[in-house]
């Protein structure tokens, strides 16, 4: 190792006492191990490893290490405490209070503490108090998200980046994964914990290992906006002014309150820090009912794109309850409760309704296309779908369709069986049960409605994964070619120059399959009976 390198030491502490049920350990270290191993800078990195910790461990350690991150893995039981060993082996709690005042004592050297452990939270808002960034779980975290997020978190630091961007870097990590778990971790920072409290958001510029000598100055604010007015209405559950409060601050921001309406370009420079922080707020005091990414998921579940036009628009403003019947709700007519649909605030159209409804859709698609560049993260799990529709077909309307199998399928993940029901509902809503396929007429007169409920309860089963328009997008992306999409989706496999369709049977039935990998049982069904790729084109339906 260079002698001239700043060597930055990580503890990790891990605990899975004997009573309690057993966690992945083993494989969080190794992979943690394994990221810091291959990473750039991995010069800079010395591990230390400490197992099966007892309480009594925790100080010791780190009188010995003097490290400058501490990751615990293991079992948390939220104001009960992280769970650590006692000298037998089994589960003993240490409080939040007991934590705090053992790490007020090594803030010359720790900067910063994971705690990967369900409900850990309340110990890090406590450790928080001393330590400059504190890493803790909202809720209960499953084995998978904690060792992604490990896997991401240190992906970050070894790269060079700040602890912000790391966790940035853990969240996503889960996010890519398909995991429904990554709005689980929470970065609190000592800068938080000012005259406004523990739960106060502030912006702070990122602080690097490199730079904690600099720590004087990381309350400087990022941005002039003051979000004080904003938490406080949301907190209270007033919908309303929370409402008004966040199109005063979009206004301010743009320069435009004395228009009281922004412009598509307006809307393309918006400041993807000051959309952040308003969507964090909305989405985490509204229990991930209301934000900006709620919103996104909505309108990308349509199929919503920059090039949109006013139809998706329509069916968004249906989805989330701006529209009624038909026609557009006015301002006093939205619900402010939280009883109001999904996606329901804010209501940014409020910002945006000047001119012809076609200028009003651009202006919509700018402050989507805004959050996609952004990175702002879509949330999808959360779509409600009736079962039971009633089929149009040549403005007959036929008898209702159950969609509760398939719902109970996708429920219990029987990934299969769903597969197969999803084309037994489809060839009914199409009357071709008999001939057991759907050829083009039948495609094209295909009633959205079921495209949208077959669709949506994919999507929120497989949380996003799985369902016909992740697949319309990942088709269209390649060029509408048949050979690209089976690559993409997992139906085709084997060496570049000798890939095969696989047969149906070999399909990945479990939520590891790639995204878009169902329903898949239409088009195996042509496939292998030699009918070619008549199913596959019902992606190409532009209401889809």
């Amino acid at each position: 190792m260079n002698s001239g390198t700043q060597v930055n030491k990580i503890l990790i502490l891990a605990a899975s006492p004997k009573d309690m049920n057993r966690v992945r350990l083993e494989e969080e270290l190794r992979d943690i191990e394994e990221v810091l191993h291959r990473a750039r800078n991995r010069e800079q990195f010395e591990v230390k490893l400490k197992l099966a910790v007892r309480s009594r461990d925790i100080r010791q350690a780190l009188l010995d290490f003097e490290p400058q991150i501490v990751h615990f893995s293991g079992h948390g039981e939220g104001e009960g405490g992280l769970v650590f060993e006692d000298v037998t082996g089994k589960a003993k709690l240490v409080d939040a209070e007991a934590l705090a005042e053992l790490f007020d004592l090594f803030t010359k050297h720790v900067k910063c503490v994971v705690l990967n452990a369900c409900y850990s939270e309340f110990q890090a808002k406590a450790i928080a108090q001393h330590i400059d960034y504190v890493i803790g779980m909202s809720q209960a975290i499953g084995d998978r998200a904690a060792i992604e997020f490990a896997v991401g978190f240190y992906d970050g630091l070894g790269a060079g980046r700040s602890f912000e961007d790391a966790y940035k870097f853990g969240k996503n990590a889960i996010h890519i994964a398909s995991i429904p778990e990554h709005l689980t971790p929470k970065l609190l920072r000592k800068s938080q914990l000012g005259t406004e409290g523990a739960n106060t958001i502030v912006s702070v510029e990122p602080l690097t290992l490199e730079s904690t000598s600099s720590i004087s100055n990381v309350n400087e604010l990022s941005t002039t906006v003051d979000y004080t007015r904003l938490r406080k209405t949301l907190v209270e559950g007033k919908w309303k002014e929370a409402d008004l409060e966040t199109k005063a601050i979009i206004l301010r921001l743009s320069g435009r309150e004395s228009e009281g309406w922004l412009q598509a370009e307006d809307c393309r420079k918006l400041s993807c820090e000051v959309l952040r922080e308003i969507n964090q707020l909305w989405v985490e005091l509204s229990n991930h009912r209301f934000g900006f990414s709620v919103q996104l998921g909505i309108w990308q579940s349509l199929g919503g794109a920059k090039n949109s036009g006013y139809d998706t628009f329509k069916c968004f403003g249906d989805r989330v309850g701006w529209s009624q019947q038909g026609n557009w709700r006015t301002k006093d007519s939205l619900i402010f409760s939280s009883d109001a649909d999904y996606g329901h605030l804010p209501y940014c159209r409020e910002w945006l309704y000047k001119g012809y409804p076609n200028t009003i859709v651009s202006r919509f698609t700018a402050v989507m296309s805004k959050l996609e560049e952004c990175e702002i993260q879509p949330i999808t799990n959360f779509i409600e779908v009736d079962t039971t529709a009633k089929s149009i077909n040549d403005n007959v309307i036929s008898e209702p369709i159950d969609y509760t199998c398939l719902q109970d399928l996708l429920v219990a993940k029987k990934w299969k069986e769903a597969d197969q029901e999803t084309v037994a509902v489809m060839l009914k809503v199409a009357g071709k049960e008999k001939q057991g396929w759907l050829d083009t007429e039948s495609i094209n007169n295909f009633p959205r409605s079921d495209l949208r409920i077959i669709d949506q309860l994919w999507i929120k089963h497989s949380d996003g994964r799985f369902g016909l328009s992740v697949q319309q997008r990942i088709w269209d992306n390649v060029g509408r070619d048949y050979e690209k999409f089976g690559d993409c989706v997992g139906w085709r496999k084997g060496m570049l120059w000798n890939k095969q369709w696989l047969y149906y049977g070999q399909l990945t039935f479990n939520q590891s399959a790639p995204q878009g990998h169902f329903p898949a049982a239409g088009v195996f069904r042509d496939l292998e009976s030699g009918r070619g790729f008549y199913w596959i084109y019902i992606l190409s339906r532009p209401d889809l």
